[in-house]
């Protein structure tokens, strides 16, 4: 029996420094994590029994100025109804998670991301406090979204800028084409005009020939009609003839070149 008994006290003192150590590797965990870590007892109204050193230094307390006490002996919670929401749903789920404003020792302000489960812990309940500071990451999220806003807006307005400028080019094309319009027309009546102008002086010279020539006939015939009144003569007969063939050739020649003219234009 006292072989027994010997054998039975090593064994326990095995297992006890086996527990010991795992203890201690959990404590240690627990202390190193940079994350800040918080048991506190549901019982008490989720007052602090150990806080981790990444908590205390997270929210600018020691931990004695922590333990036993809860969120609203240290006016930590921002918003009180952000923490009547976590403790309804870690009572009703044993499980929950909010973002909400913490306030800390020095008055300023973290946005944390915070966890918690209520575990059993040999007859107690406990509950485990996981809090991360993402006041950096939503503010960089919320510039994010401010630059995407803004971009959106320098989009539209590019687009809208874009847009006037493509309706104020289609109206120079368009007045471009009227004006091109009206210059071919006024080319058109520039070449027609110059035309008209070189008609007119190619036929001045042989229709002021032909009215000329035309002009003296009558001049003739009227001095031949006076002088045959007086009494016909000879040589008024044959100067009349003389003119009248004169006149009338030069009238024709000229008519005739101002037909062909006519017809060559």
């Amino acid at each position: 029996k006292t072989v027994e008994l010997n054998k039975l006290s090593s064994n326990l003192e095995e297992m006890a420094s086996a527990i010991r150590e795992r203890e201690q590797e959990l404590e240690a965990i627990f202390e190193a994590s940079p994350i800040g870590i918080g048991v506190v007892e549901p019982a008490k109204n989720y007052t602090f029994i150990k806080p981790n050193q990444a908590l205390s230094d997270l929210l600018g307390y020691s931990r004695d100025e922590l333990v036993g006490k809860n969120g609203l002996d240290l006016n930590l919670w921002v918003d009180s109804e952000r923490r009547h929401q976590l403790y309804t749903t870690l009572e009703r789920e044993h499980f929950a998670e909010i973002e909400g404003w913490l306030r800390c020792k020095d008055g300023s302000l973290i946005l944390g991301a915070i966890s918690a489960r209520t575990v059993k812990i040999g007859s107690h309940l406990r509950t485990i406090w996981v809090v991360i500071d993402i006041s950096d990451i939503r503010q960089i999220e919320g510039e994010v979204r401010q630059l995407n806003t803004q971009l959106e807006a320098r989009v539209e307005q590019r687009t809208e800028q874009l847009r006037l400028a493509n309706v104020e080019l289609s109206s120079t094309i368009e007045r471009l084409q009227i004006a091109q319009n009206e210059l071919v027309r006024s080319e058109k009546l520039a070449s027609l005009g110059s035309l008209v102008a070189g008609v007119a002086h190619e036929l001045n010279t042989p229709i002021g020939n032909g009215v000329m020539a035309v002009s003296t006939l009558r001049s003739a015939l009227k001095n031949f009609r006076d002088k045959s009144a007086e009494g016909m003569k000879r040589s008024v007969l044959e100067n009349f003839i003389e003119s009248v063939d004169t006149g009338s050739d030069i009238a024709l020649r000229n008519l005739q070149r101002g037909a062909e003219l006519i017809s060559g234009f």
